[in-house]
């Protein structure tokens, strides 16, 4: 009899295991059946989502690589087009009628230096001398050399002219140097463009001051008032 119990209690725990795997099976099953229904549409559901993503994003990153191109280029041309008008106002100026039949008149008042070895009777202005006869005067008299480039159409050039050289302060001072004047686009009496690079001209108007064993001792870049340029004869005249 407890031999046959024991046999009774094994089959009816055999019996709920068998219940419970059928019924595993089946559960699984339904949601295998079912998963393998939605699994093609969720695939394209997805894809689809995928390549729309792909293409927004391609889209925004040529949007922002072009606006960045945009950016740049208007940078460098707004660079360029001030460091440009920077340069031709410096160079060139706002030129007139009246300032080229002044540099026309310096220039003929210059050649007749030349002509007649630079003996100007004229003392309200500067005396100005040619290349070679004003470093040979400059050994001769022991003076140092006032050198200013220029040339013709220079707005700051005539303006140096008419208000810093014109000045009887600088006149007066301007005795105690041998003055040359070079036009750097000068190319019959004198290599203008070769005297240039070899002082080192980087615009015009430039003084350069050079003692008498014609090494530089001062220099002037640009437009200078009577005042401004006075100090800097000074300093040259103390360096020479």
């Amino acid at each position: 009899m407890i031999i046959l119990a024991k046999r009774k209690k094994r089959s009816g725990r055999h019996r709920t295991r068998i219940r419970k795997d059928r019924h595993k099976k089946r559960h699984k099953k339904k949601g295998k059946d079912k998963a393998e229904k939605q699994k093609p549409e969720s695939r394209k559901k997805k894809r689809a989502s995928k390549e729309k993503n792909h293409v927004l994003n391609a889209e925004f990153k040529a949007r922002r690589r072009k606006q960045d191109i945009i950016f740049v280029t208007f940078i460098i041309l707004f660079t360029l087009v001030v460091l440009g008008g920077y340069y031709l106002y410096y160079i060139y100026g706002d030129t007139s009628d009246g300032a080229n039949d002044d540099t026309s008149a310096l220039n003929d008042e210059n050649n007749g230096a030349s002509d007649n070895g630079g003996d100007h009777t004229n003392s309200n202005t500067i005396e100005w001398h040619s290349y070679d006869e004003g470093l040979k005067l400059s050994k001769s008299q022991n003076k140092p050399v006032m050198i200013d480039f220029y040339f013709d159409g220079c707005y700051w050039c005539d303006e140096l002219d008419k208000n810093t050289y014109s000045d009887s302060r600088v006149i007066e001072k301007a005795k105690n140097f041998v003055s040359i004047k070079l036009d750097i686009y000068e190319t019959d009496a004198y290599d203008g463009q070769g005297l240039a690079i070899k002082y080192d001209v980087q615009g015009c108007p430039t003084i350069v001051f050079l003692n008498v064993q014609g090494n530089e001792v001062n220099r002037v870049g640009g437009y200078e008032d009577a005042n401004q340029f006075l100090a800097d004869m000074d300093e040259a005249l103390n360096k020479s």
